[in-house]
């Protein structure tokens, strides 16, 4: 992430999504769902690891919401039928998405007082 802080222009935005380590582990306890995927995060392990980075999270989504899944610590990849494809709480979503942009620095004006 402090790499994409570095090359992130100030008003540019870093999108991107990830499974949801505590849905896919659900789903499958003893592997990966994706050879791409080294180390999985729940959303608020990388909530930590961007705001570590200087960078901030403007919006997040989470994608194929599963609350009764993740409520019951039993996956039903059936539910997301009955479900949106898209909801506002990651933490229960079978994937999630951030949009992170750098922090911005707030100037404190008493610095400039006369």
């Amino acid at each position: 992430m402090s790499w994409v802080a570095e090359h992130l222009s100030t008003k540019g935005r870093f999108i991107f999504d990830t499974p949801n380590r505590d849905i896919k582990i659900l789903q499958s306890p003893d592997s990966s769902i994706d050879s791409d995927h080294k180390i999985e995060f729940t959303p608020n392990q990388l909530k930590s690891i961007i705001e570590a980075a200087d960078l901030q999270i403007k919006q997040s989504w989470g994608l194929l919401p599963m609350k009764e899944s993740y409520s019951n610590s039993s996956f039903n990849p059936l539910e997301t039928y009955n479900n949106p494809l898209v909801c506002e709480d990651p933490r229960y979503s079978y994937l999630f998405a951030f949009s992170c942009k750098l922090k911005t620095k707030e100037t404190d004006f008493r610095e400039y007082a006369f």
